[in-house]
Formats: C-alpha cells, structure tokens, sequence
C-alpha cells in the first residue's frame, strides 16, 4: 500500500508464528533483541527466499523507538529489523512502523536527516516520528525520501528486487517447529 509510491510491490514471501515461545530472547533491549533476530535468521531462514526479514513484537523497547532495521541491507543475508507492533487491534499503526523499518532497509533515511518537511498533515513514513499523533498515522513518503531511494537505485543496492519473489512454504503450508 505504501510502497506503490516508490513503485515497488511488497510480497508476503514467508510467515511464522511464534504462538506458544519465543524462538529468540526478546527484550526490551532494542539493538540486543536485533542481534538476536539477525543470528537467528542467519541460522533459521538460511533456505528461505526473502529480500528482508522482520520481525513483529508486542515488546516495549526501553526507549521510544518503535523498531530498528539494518539500513541499506536489502538483498544481502543481513537484510532485517525489529518492529514494535502496538496493538492488532489497530493494523495501520503496524503497517506504518514496518514500512518504517523496511524503508531503511532500502537505504531510505529520516526525513529530518535530510532536511525534509513533512507536506502531509498525517506526517510522513520516514519521519522519526513514524506513528505522529495518536490515532492518525504516516501515510506518504517525502521527498526526500524519493530522492534516498532513487540513490539506492542508482548504487545498485536493490537489485534483486527486480526478480519476482520465490513462495517458500506457501501461507497455508508453514513450517512446524513445535510452536506453530
């Protein structure tokens, strides 16, 4: 939905759910937590077919950050983030700090890194403010956002996202490890 903008399609390419553990500790400890998440995929995904890996958490983090994500990583092995999901009740606000995260991943940086104002009263997508006010939410990416992604087109940095994404195991077919 974001990402339409940018012309570039999002694709569901692999899920899991964590239901009854949690496969990595996850504390409120943003960059530790990241760590983990990166050595697991590292060791975990190794045979799954991604661009990038996220995962989605309910977990505090000690600051105020929603999330981190290793910026300009997209198509290499440590193409990743963590993402605080405030409520499922409220999916914007998730889809909001995922495409965030995922935003650094492509080597797009905050707004306010480069100097930008936000033209939309709703904020912006790469603001460091991603989730605004409450109960309004980011919605459009800056221009300078547009102009850090023509960047990262330009260097190569994403270039596997021109091949169409390989289906894994398939929503309906996931992976049993005991806790999903």
């Amino acid at each position: 939905m974001y990402y339409e903008e940018l012309n570039v399609d999002v694709a569901l390419s692999y899920v899991e759910f964590w239901n009854t553990r949690n496969r990595i500790p996850v504390t409120e400890r943003l960059r530790e937590t990241l760590e983990n998440f990166m050595k697991f995929q590292d060791i975990h995904l190794r045979d799954a077919e991604y661009h990038t890996a996220h995962l989605l958490t309910r977990r505090r983090f000690e600051s105020t950050s929603v999330g981190m994500a290793v910026p300009d990583s997209v198509c290499t092995s440590r193409a990743g983030g963590i993402n605080w999901n405030p409520s499922y009740l409220q999916i914007q606000q998730g889809a909001t700090i995922l495409s965030h995260m995922i935003g650094h991943n492509l080597g797009i940086k905050h707004d306010e890194d480069g100097g930008c104002d936000c033209k939309d009263e709703f904020g912006c997508i790469m603001s460091t403010e991603v989730l605004g006010t409450p109960d309004l939410h980011s919605r459009m990416f800056s221009r300078c956002s547009y102009k850090d992604w023509d960047i990262s087109l330009n260097m190569g940095i994403a270039n596997c996202l021109t091949l169409d994404p390989q289906v894994s195991h398939g929503l309906g077919h996931l992976p049993q490890h005991g806790h999903s």
